[in-house]
């Protein structure tokens, strides 16, 4: 694989089952309302230990306890836009970043649901939790933010990438 830092590797195909080898950790977004249902939720939801009904859980229960990786430290993570919930599925770690809201209107201009200042704080969560793992392979990611979120892939989603996760080997799924 290659560092990100000089390409992103783009595959085709079903994010969910990667082949890389090693721990994969899998971002993804999902919003502060715990509601999933379409795009890439749809195949998480059919991973082991179902990531995406313990998104759910957390929403109802507002708050989990997350043991820090590589660590006895146990922190507790409220639900709130710019958080991160870490499940481990197999050799995925699934990490559903809240970072949208429903799309606002706003002076009479739309708002992308997407929150671009909420998906920085996940990405680099990510990338801390990343850092304390010795057996981290890379990152398997969806396009998130791009479709329904209302963020320009190559404008909005890419410059944080390349600026947070610079340091990790990372394949963009394309469905």
């Amino acid at each position: 694989m290659v560092n990100l830092g000089e390409q992103m590797i783009y595959k085709t195909g079903d994010v969910t089952k990667a082949t890389e080898t090693g721990l994969k950790f899998l971002p993804h977004i999902v919003n502060c309302y715990g509601v999933a249902g379409s795009g890439v939720v749809c195949a998480i939801e059919k991973m082991e230990r179902n990531p995406i009904q313990q998104y759910r859980n957390w929403y109802k229960q507002r708050y989990y306890e997350q043991q820090i990786f590589g660590t006895d430290v146990v922190r507790d993570i409220h639900f709130e836009l710019g958080e991160v919930q870490f499940v481990e599925s197999g050799e995925f770690i699934v990490c559903n970043m809240v970072a949208q809201k429903w799309q606002e209107e706003i002076n009479s201009k739309k708002v992308p649901a997407i929150r671009l200042w909420a998906l920085r704080e996940c990405m680099e969560r990510v990338a801390e939790q990343i850092k304390l793992l010795d057996n981290f392979s890379c990152l398997v990611c969806p396009k998130f933010g791009s479709m329904r979120a209302g963020a320009n892939w190559d404008r909005d989603i890419v410059p944080l990438i390349e600026n947070i996760w610079k340091d990790f080997d990372i394949i963009i799924y394309e469905y």
